[in-house]
Formats: structure tokens, sequence, C-alpha cells
């Protein structure tokens, strides 16, 4: 059951820094997301409170 809410905890957090990437951060790779100079300035102020994101978006960019 820790587990299960665990992972709702990584998925809500994952997901509210993707809604302020907006449609830029769905779907894409890390490295296109680093070569944007406007994404990659957000990346880098949105992960300093979520670090596990870069780590998470590998997995779960393409799910739902």
């Amino acid at each position: 059951m820790l587990q299960l809410i665990s992972h709702f905890r990584l998925r809500t957090h994952y997901n509210k820094i993707n809604a302020q990437l907006g449609a830029l951060g769905a779907g894409i790779d890390i490295e296109d997301l680093r070569t944007n100079p406007n994404c990659a300035n957000l990346l880098a102020r949105l992960t300093v409170t979520f670090p596990w994101w870069e780590d998470l978006h590998g997995w779960w960019k393409n799910n739902p």
C-alpha cells in the first residue's frame, strides 16, 4: 500500500512540472528540452524542488 501511495505522490509532482512546462514538456526527450533555451531555463528552475523529474520523464513521458 505504501508503494502505491509513493507512486501517486511521485506522479502528482511529475504532472505538476509537466503542467508548468505546458505542451512543450509532454512526450519530448530530455535532450530536446535542454537544447531549447526557454525550456532549459524553466526546467532548471522547476527541478530544484523535484530533482527526480528527469529520471521519471524517461519512463513516463509517453504515458497519459
